[in-house]
């Protein structure tokens, strides 16, 4: 009865637990984080503000068209997208912080002034520098055509026609709204800055320590070191190190957390079996190449590398084949030899050949925003440079290269370094200072050759080459003995240990951030990044990374929190301090006995000299960075020894002389120098994101 009378009374409880754990299984996919109204896809929260998945993806959307469309190209390398994402990321961050401060102090943006900014009367400065709104005609920045960037995405919208694909009206509107965010952002964070630093005052006091601490002077040194100082001649007690811990606390503080992983890699290369199955295959293949006259289609149908009709002399011809190419007669055949890790056999196809090795070039760079009006543009101003147009001024007007402020001027190229072939073909049918179009990239590009070197002996080459890689088989094998090292070791201890025991690995630590996207130099690591911020203390991998062209399994070694770390990890750090203390007093008492109250730095050693030292700069010439030493040069005297412990050991130094200032003092030269070198509208900022509460779980979206 009593087992009875128990259950009725819990019998609510047990309806409560039995109906969500039927509910878990009906729904089966049912987050914790849901349950506690934790969002899933949150990326991160700042100051109480959260940054959703969907709207981070859309920044990154925008900030990548907006490097595409300002750099000219369809894709970003993998650098360039952590790149993007970084920035993103910190502008984000930026948006929020300073956000918050301007919403308290009531400055804004309004809608009108915003769009007064980007398409009115009053443009922000910012607009000036992007190559999409630059106009050649103009030389400079063009109101109406970021005006109409802005009609062409809003026609479409309003589903009027467009010459515009739907492809390129999203990448247009997704850079456009990555600019308004931009200035938006710029012009709060400027109305901020400026009342930032109105809020600092500068006295004359500040800007004379300011203006002495420029000075700079010269002394001779004495240095007697802590490391000929036996440790064991000195007694700590565990206060002294908790004392001195306290007070180099703020050294021992960490901006973010770090996780310290022990990786062991398997690199993927070929096996032996790889080696000889490519030499087979190029062994089938010499025959046919011997006597083909199509060598130009074999090569490229059987090559790693495409045929290139490019003549090559001694200087540039491909080193391996350099003995070959110019000791034997055309149609002579190189069989399959191995370099490095790759199979060479080559055909000598045409010598003799007498050209220049480099020629001088300047160009013009013509984009515009159709390649209509690209190529309208490159004919009139082809037909300019004929009737005889300054080529360097046309250059620096039109030009959308870097080259511009150069006057378009490329410099000397080398007629083998895979120049295009159609600027090949057109270098060598136009003569010397005569302008032509070449199509390059999508863009018109103007050339113009300016001087040839003399012609030299060349050679016309047709290579197979075929690099070894390893096969499906060899992969696997590798696979297989990195996954069994993880399942023979899948503790902490044993992962280390057999790893020192077998003279075949190589155990590396790393400390890693949650932004990392490479460990060192292993590539493409982001995966394991992943799995080292979700790991607990001692976990090893269950799963083998691939990260680039290695095989990776890792041990999550040790967690360092953000913040001050703990006594115990950095123990042996303080004491070193603490020693290095007790030594510095050590050796004052003996440098002062031996000086006996004189001025004569060769009783302690031969003396050496420091040049052009200053208050305000840590580094000290011929010493390093010292800044108990810059601390110290307004005492130093000429008349006596001035004794500084520093980093390395204690110095006894005299000052030889301060040299001059090339300007006098005036309070009204000087504040725009201190203003600039104490940016203080950083610094707050700085301050501010310390102490923002932010969430960030980028890890586990990317």
């Amino acid at each position: 009865m009593a087992i009875l009378e128990t259950i009725r009374r819990q019998k609510l409880l047990l309806f409560i637990v039995i109906s969500v754990a039927m509910l878990m299984f009906i729904l089966g996919d049912l987050n914790y984080n849901t349950l506690f109204g934790k969002s899933p896809t949150r990326v991160a929260k700042v100051e109480g503000e959260e940054l959703e998945y969907a709207e981070y993806e859309k920044r990154v959307a925008e900030g990548t068209a907006f490097y595409e469309m300002e750099y000219g190209t369809n894709s970003l390398d993998a650098q360039t997208q952590e790149r993007v994402r970084s920035m993103v990321w910190n502008s984000y961050l930026s948006e929020v912080v300073i956000g918050k401060q301007c919403e308290k102090l009531g400055l804004v943006v309004t809608e009108e002034e915003l769009t007064d900014r980007m398409i009115g009367s009053n443009p922000h400065p910012i607009l000036s520098q992007m190559r999409l709104f630059y106009n050649s005609e103009k030389g400079g920045f063009d109101l109406e055509l970021l005006r109409g960037y802005f009609k062409i995405v809003s026609d479409y919208e309003n589903n009027n026609q467009s010459q515009y694909s739907a492809e390129q009206v999203e990448k247009l509107s997704s850079y456009l709204s990555f600019v308004e965010r931009m200035v938006r952002a710029t012009i709060l964070q400027d109305k901020y800055q400026t009342l930032v630093n109105t809020s600092f005052t500068v006295n004359d006091t500040d800007l004379k320590k300011f203006y002495d601490g420029q000075k700079t002077c010269d002394f001779s040194y004495v240095l007697k070191p802590y490391y000929q100082l036996a440790d064991s001649m000195f007694q700590y007690t565990d206060k002294e190190l908790m004392t001195r811990y306290q007070q180099e606390e703020n050294s021992f503080a960490q901006a973010q957390e770090l996780r310290n992983v022990e990786v062991l890699t398997f690199a993927i290369a070929p096996a032996a079996s790889d080696f000889e199955d490519v030499l087979k295959e190029m062994e089938s293949l010499k025959e046919e190449f011997a006597v083909t006259t199509e060598y130009a289609s074999f090569v490229n149908m059987n090559s790693d590398q495409q045929y290139v009709d490019v003549a090559y002399s001694e200087a540039d011809v491909d080193a391996d084949l350099k003995d070959f190419a110019f000791s034997g007669s055309v149609g002579d055949l190189l069989p399959p030899t191995l370099f490095n890790r790759t199979y060479k056999m080559a055909r000598i196809i045409e010598n003799g050949i007498q050209e220049p090795d480099s020629v001088q070039l300047e160009h013009i760079l013509l984009y515009e925003s159709t390649p209509e009006r690209t190529a309208e543009v490159a004919d009139s101003l082809l037909k300019e440079l004929f009737a005889g147009a300054d080529f360097a001024v046309s250059a620096e007007k039109y030009s959308k290269a870097q080259s511009a402020s150069q006057g378009g001027q490329l410099g000397w190229l080398k007629i083998s370094d895979g120049l295009d072939a159609n600027l090949l073909q057109s270098v060598k049918a136009n003569k010397n200072n005569v302008p032509f179009i070449v199509d390059l990239g999508g863009t018109k590009q103007i050339f113009r050759v300016t001087d040839r070197t003399k012609p030299v002996s060349k050679v016309k080459l047709a290579v197979v080459s075929r690099e070894v890689s390893h096969s499906n088989k060899t992969y696997s094998s590798i696979y297989s003995k990195a996954s069994q090292y993880i399942a023979a070791h899948s503790d902490q201890e044993s992962f280390e240990a057999a790893a020192v025991a077998d003279s075949g690995y190589f155990l590396r630590a790393y400390n890693v951030t949650v932004e990392d996207y490479r460990i060192g130099d292993i590539t493409d690591a982001r995966a394991l990044v992943r799995w080292a911020y979700k790991a607990k203390q001692g976990d090893v991998t269950e799963e083998v990374f691939e990260c680039g062209d290695k095989f990776v399994v890792a041990c999550l070694k040790s967690v360092n929190e953000k913040g001050v770390k703990p006594f115990d990890e950095v123990k042996d750090q303080v004491r070193v301090m603490v020693l290095n203390d007790k030594k510095a007093e050590y050796l004052k008492n003996e440098m002062n006995t031996s000086l006996a109250g004189g001025n004569n730095l060769s009783v302690l050693g031969e003396a050496q000299v420091s040049t052009g030292a200053s208050a305000g700069n840590s580094y000290i010439p011929n010493i390093g960075n010292e800044p108990k030493i810059a601390g110290s040069l307004s005492k130093l005297s000429q008349d006596k020894v001035t004794l500084v412990a520093g980093n390395s050991g204690v110095y006894a130094m005299r000052l030889l002389n301060w040299n001059e200032m090339q300007t006098t003092f005036d309070p009204k030269n000087e504040i725009s120098q201190f203003v600039a070198r104490n940016p203080y509208g950083y610094m707050v900022y700085e301050a501010l994101k310390n102490n923002a509460k932010i969430q960030d779980n980028r890890i586990n979206f990317q």
